[in-house]
């Protein structure tokens, strides 16, 4: 995690923070209290929440620096605990585990494609043309199936903790037309996926 972009530290992580002296390192593996504070040997209540690994790795060497000379410090996330976002709906509920409908750990800056890969991937009736993103009480609708097949990143959306998401199914997602005229069967007709008129 610690290499990845963006990944903002919060309560509940777990760290690990190498120091090195010369040839030798000391490792101290340290979990970011309810208040965003670490206690380390030489500093209680070192406040990281809100910072990246490289943040927080050039504040404790900035630190050390008062008493040591060229101090080298390497902080990494053993375990990303504090921001989730949800997924429910047409996702796959794999052997491997953690899969399926659920509530997930972000890990960085992640994708939507990204994290519903993650949660098992689309169930086999999922209607990935209306994947629905509720955050901050709003909806958004996107097509996740433009995004992939197309590679339009628009519809693509970072996932942000507290986010819901939902994959719907096909049955779910039926649309109708009202057959007029001329016709066998005039009616209406529910239909899935895409339709084309002649």
């Amino acid at each position: 995690i610690d290499d990845v972009s963006g990944y903002k530290i919060g309560a509940g992580d777990e760290l690990s923070m190498t120091f090195w002296q010369g040839g030798k390192s000391e490792e101290h593996k340290v979990s970011v209290q309810v208040d965003g504070t670490v206690s380390l040997p030489y500093q209680e209540a070192l406040k990281v929440s809100g910072l990246t690994p490289r943040e927080v790795d050039k504040k404790v060497t900035t630190l050390l620096s008062r008493y040591e000379r060229r101090p080298r410090v390497d902080v990494q996330v053993l375990k990303a605990k504090s921001k989730t976002a949800n997924i429910f709906g047409e996702v796959k509920n794999l052997t491997r585990q953690p899969t399926g409908p659920g509530r997930y750990y972000l890990k960085g800056k992640e994708n939507l494609v990204d994290f519903l890969s993650r949660a098992g991937g689309p169930g086999k009736d999922a209607d990935l043309t209306k994947v629905q993103i509720i955050r901050d009480g709003k909806t958004v609708v996107l097509n996740l199936e433009r995004a992939i097949k197309q590679g339009d990143w628009v519809e693509n959306a970072i996932v942000d903790h507290g986010d819901t998401i939902f994959i719907p199914s096909l049955a779910q997602s039926k649309r109708r037309v009202y057959v007029l005229g001329e016709v066998g069967k005039p009616g209406i007709v529910e239909f899935v996926g895409d339709i084309k008129f002649l």
